[in-house]
């Protein structure tokens, strides 16, 4: 893995280019403080959403969206920005010999965007056919409900993406007003990655970025987080399976526990060799579909274990299901699936140093929310050092835990099928 380049603009633009001969192409991609959680408590949910999309509609140096984007079409590139719980992105992926149009791109939505009126109504009507798509998948509202009952915290209840209502009401200023705080050099961090001498990136970078203002730095928002354990149970007509996801807790990114339970939750559920596939989807063909994650955030995090499964099998289910969690919390996983479950971690670090989009977008974000453990040696150093104690303890702490418990389903669900998953 190539050690990467590193140097902060004067607005405090923290930039990060792994420059490898090697490559063909080149990915510019730059991340922020942009997403959900840091949406102001007044503001109207989906905000930081809607300020992506009107990024894309014309810029200081194109006005016109459609030149903007034929600068990275016309020579077979691709782009796109995505916003999540924490952050928005945005890139730029093109050959090398195309660099300085891919970080141009970058440069002008993220720092020139001209946030017409025009394009507000545009943009409200294209999200609300994002909105009403969403509607139609059940396991949106399955993970919905348990974030509701989980915080008072309306950005935490929310969707990324808004609901009709909020977005809705949506005007240019508020828009305009997130931008300032958000999209600015102290807030954000550029990740590149391609064959170019770095000389002359950072060169592009320092022209191109200049106009960046330094801002001030956001806080990361402190949640005050519920401990809820029910049952929620949601009627779906067309539901033909039960959509099953059953919640626990977590740790937070800076939290030493947070890499042994991403680990641990991978050996319980995580892929095909894990226990809960080969056992109850292999074995006991119990469902169709199982898996099992944990994900950290900055102040907090979370885990769970979701299926796909037929109503009729959904107490034999829980049944085995809770046969494997007390058994997992007792004996913990085994040295074999250790070092399986860390292999499958290390291979992924990998692939993401196999591709210019994979190093840049990774740099990014790693850089801006975990400045202490970014460097893909230090993650994989830290992945390496986990030992079985370690991933027993962090899961055996959660799955002990009552869990919250949410299932859509066309066919009415008894509530006692949980009765001791609960207990």
């Amino acid at each position: 893995m190539k050690t990467p380049h590193e140097f902060t603009l004067s607005n405090g633009l923290r930039v990060v280019y792994v420059e490898d001969p090697g490559k063909t192409s080149f990915t510019a991609a730059i991340t922020a403080k942009g997403g959900l959680f840091y949406e102001a408590l007044e503001s109207p949910r989906g905000l930081a959403h809607f300020t992506e999309h009107m990024c894309f509609d014309g810029t200081k140096n194109f006005p016109d969206k459609e030149n903007l984007v034929a600068s990275i079409d016309d020579v077979g590139g691709d782009w796109n920005g995505y916003t999540s719980n924490q952050s928005v992105t945005y890139y730029a992926h093109t050959l090398g010999e195309d660099a300085e149009r891919a970080l141009r791109f970058v440069s002008e939505v993220f720092c020139n965007p001209l946030f017409e009126e025009k394009f507000i109504k545009h943009e409200k009507s294209i999200i609300a056919e994002e909105i009403s798509g969403g509607q139609t998948d059940p396991w949106q509202k399955v993970f919905k409900e348990i974030n509701i009952r989980s915080s008072h915290d309306s950005r935490l209840q929310s969707d990324v993406i808004g609901t009709h209502e909020s977005v809705g009401t949506i005007q240019l200023d508020d828009v305009t007003l997130f931008h300032e705080g958000c999209y600015c050099g102290s807030n954000a961090v550029l990740g590149i990655a391609g064959p170019r001498k770095f000389d002359e990136i950072k060169l592009y970078v320092e022209n191109m970025f200049s106009d960046l203002t330094n801002g001030s730095l956001l806080p990361d928002p402190d949640f005050k987080l519920l401990d809820p354990s029910e049952v929620i149970t949601i009627g779906w007509p067309t539901a033909e399976h039960a959509h099953l996801a059953i919640g626990y807790d977590g740790y937070g990114v800076f939290e030493e526990k947070s890499t042994a339970l991403a680990i641990g939750m991978g050996i319980f559920g995580g892929g095909s060799s894990s226990r809960l596939f080969r056992i109850l989807r292999e074995r006991e063909g119990l469902c169709y579909m199982i898996g099992a994650q944990s994900s950290s955030y900055q102040t907090f995090g979370s885990s769970g274990v979701m299926s796909g499964l037929s109503v009729s099998n959904l107490a034999r289910f829980v049944e085995a299901y809770n046969i494997q969690r007390k058994e997992f919390i007792l004996s913990g996983p085994t040295e074999q699936e250790l070092e399986r479950e860390k292999k499958s971690a290390l291979t992924s670090l990998l692939f993401k140093a196999d591709s210019t989009f994979g190093l840049a977008t990774h740099y990014a974000a790693s850089k801006l929310f975990r400045p202490d453990c970014y460097q893909l040696e230090d993650i994989a150093e830290k992945i390496k050092k986990v030992t079985l104690e370690e991933v027993k303890e962090a899961t055996s702490h959660i799955l002990s835990h009552p869990p919250i418990i949410s299932v859509a389903s066309k066919e009415n669900i008894d509530k006692k099928v949980f009765d001791e998953l609960m207990s």
